[in-house]
C-alpha cells in the first residue's frame, strides 16, 4: 500500500484507498466543493482510521481531488500522453456525478491540454524535441517488447482535442489556441494516417508515424485542414521563392556573399521548403535557420557570420509570424458545424 504524498495530509480526517494508494484528506474541504461526494464516502466508512475503498477509476478521481485542493494537474499527470484526455473525460463524469461545478474543473483541464498543445512556439519546439526523444527510446520499452504497442499509441491524438472542445466548451466561448495546434498537427499527416483506414500503410506506425482518429472529426474539420494545407503551402512558396531573395539582397552585405547565400538557398532552402514530401513548414524553417547560422554548413563557407546571423534571424522571425497567424488558417472552425 503506497502513500500518495501530494494527497496525504497528516491532519486529514478522511482516509481513502484509491487504487493502490492511501490518501488522507480533509472532509470539510471536500464538502465545500461537493457535499454529495462526502456523503457518498461516509456511507462506506467504518472506523475513523479505517480507509474507505473508493471504487472510481484512480486517475480521474485523484485529478478531482487535486482540483479541489487547488493543485495544478500538470504537476501530477505526465505530459504528452494519449491517456490524458481519457483522464479528463473521467474527471468530467465525476464532476457531474458528484455535482462539482464545471468552473472548478475547466481552468485546470485547459492548463493540462495547453501543455501538450501549446500556444507559444518555443513550447511547441520543446514538445517536439521531447516527442522525438520518447519515440527514439520507445522500441526498447517493456510495453513495446511485450505487446507491440507503437509509439503513436502512447502520444497525444489531435482529433480527440477537437472533439473534447466540442463536447465540453460553451459555443459562445473563444476557440482555444490548442484547437489550432491540433488541427495543424493533422495537416502534417498523410490523409490515410488513420488506423481504421484500410488504405493506411501498416509500416506507417511501425516506423513511428503518427495517426489521427478521423471518426472524431466533422466534414467541416476535413475541409479546413485541406484549406489550411493549401494556404500554408502558398505562404511557404512565397517565402521560398520571393521573400528570402528580397530580404537577402536588401541586407548590408557584399555582392559576393549575397550570391553564395542565394545559390545555397536555391539548392537547399527551396528544395526543403517546397519538397513534395514536406509537411511541416515550422520544422523546415527551424532547420533552415539553424543551417544558415551554422559556420559548418556546406556551401556557406564564404559567407560572413554577421550576414548569416542576419538572415537566420529573419527566417526565425517569419516562422514566429506564421505560427502566430495559425488561427487565421482555421478561422471558420465552429463548435457545432452545419
Amino acid at each position: 500500500m503506497s502513500q500518495y504524498s501530494a494527497l496525504y495530509f497528516n491532519d486529514g480526517d478522511l482516509f481513502l484507498q484509491v487504487g493502490d494508494e492511501l490518501l488522507r484528506v480533509h472532509s470539510a474541504l471536500l464538502k465545500s466543493c461537493s457535499s454529495k461526494l462526502v456523503e457518498t464516502l461516509m456511507r462506506h466508512r467504518g472506523s475513523k482510521r479505517e480507509p474507505i475503498f473508493v471504487e472510481e477509476k484512480p486517475m480521474p478521481f485523484k485529478a478531482l481531488l487535486h482540483i479541489m485542493y487547488g493543485h495544478s494537474l500538470c504537476s501530477h499527470i505526465d505530459p504528452l500522453r494519449r491517456s490524458t484526455l481519457n483522464i479528463i473525460d473521467g474527471l468530467y463524469n465525476l464532476a457531474q456525478k458528484y455535482q462539482v461545478r464545471p468552473r472548478h474543473i475547466d481552468g485546470a483541464v485547459q492548463e493540462l491540454i495547453k501543455r501538450d498543445w501549446p500556444e507559444e512556439i518555443t513550447l511547441w519546439d520543446r514538445n517536439e524535441a521531447e516527442i522525438s526523444r520518447l519515440i527514439s527510446i520507445h522500441d526498447d520499452t517493456d510495453d513495446y517488447m511485450a505487446n507491440q504497442v507503437t509509439a503513436d499509441e502512447t502520444l497525444p491524438e489531435p482529433a480527440a482535442v477537437v472533439h473534447y472542445v466540442r463536447k465540453h466548451f460553451q459555443p459562445s466561448s473563444e476557440v482555444p489556441f490548442f484547437v489550432f495546434t491540433a488541427l495543424y498537427h493533422i495537416t502534417r499527416l498523410p490523409p490515410t494516417a488513420d488506423p481504421s483506414d484500410p488504405a493506411m500503410d501498416p509500416e506507417w506506425t511501425k516506423t513511428n508515424g503518427r495517426t489521427v482518429n478521423h471518426a472524431l472529426l466533422t466534414k467541416q474539420d476535413y475541409k479546413l485542414v485541406l484549406i489550411a494545407i493549401d494556404g500554408l503551402r502558398t505562404l511557404i512558396s512565397d517565402i521560398a521563392l520571393v521573400e528570402f531573395k528580397q530580404y537577402a539582397e536588401a541586407a548590408p552585405a557584399p555582392p559576393g556573399e549575397k550570391g553564395l547565400l542565394l545559390r545555397w538557398w536555391i539548392n537547399f532552402g527551396i528544395a526543403i521548403l517546397l519538397g513534395a514530401d514536406r509537411r511541416d513548414p515550422f520544422q523546415d524553417l527551424r532547420e533552415l535557420a539553424e543551417a544558415i547560422e551554422s559556420p559548418g554548413s556546406f556551401g556557406l563557407g564564404g559567407v560572413s557570420g554577421q550576414y548569416r546571423q542576419h538572415m537566420s534571424s529573419w527566417v526565425r522571425k517569419r516562422r514566429l509570424e506564421l505560427w502566430n497567424s495559425l488561427p487565421s488558417y482555421f478561422n471558420d472552425w465552429q463548435f457545432f458545424p452545419a
